[in-house]
């Protein structure tokens, strides 16, 4: 959306500068003349997140005026906050999960991504999906005894 809004004029750029241009005239000086907001209508909610983003990677100094993204930085911001210790990490704090992750980085790629997914509680079980949607059953399908969690999904 950055790029969007900084680059060149394109149908897309208009209504997202029409949308976003009055509250990010202070980080952006490019906006800085648009002093008046979009007072007939309410700001779409979907671009409430993105806007938070932009102006948080403005103050982090990750985005600059006039400099080029750098996708590295960004992401790296943005996976700070879901580094911290993991659902399975906490319930679990007797284990050795230095030592766990030093063996899970030797993995491959897929096998180390299912264990961040079981560690984060995100692998879609039937449990989880029967939260989404109640009309699916959360049986385990191989035992057809008990709910289908993490920890009966991977034993």
């Amino acid at each position: 959306m950055y790029k969007v809004l900084t680059g060149p004029n394109s149908p897309e750029s208009s209504l997202l500068r029409y949308w976003m241009s009055f509250p990010l005239r202070t980080v952006l000086p490019l906006y800085k003349n648009n002093t008046v907001p979009v007072a007939v209508m309410k700001r779409p909610t979907y671009l409430q997140e993105p806007l938070h983003q932009i102006k948080q990677l403005f103050a982090s100094l990750i985005l600059v005026q006039g400099s080029p993204m750098v996708q590295r930085k960004t992401y790296n911001h943005w996976i700070l906050e879901v580094t911290t210790l993991g659902k399975l990490e906490i319930l679990r704090p007797n284990l050795d999960w230095p030592r766990i992750w030093k063996e899970t980085a030797a993995l491959p790629s897929n096998i180390r991504e299912t264990m961040f997914l079981f560690n984060q509680r995100l692998l879609p079980t039937k449990t989880r999906c029967h939260r989404l949607d109640p009309s699916k059953d959360a049986t385990c399908p191989i035992c057809h005894q008990y709910p289908e969690t993490d920890e009966h999904l991977t034993f």
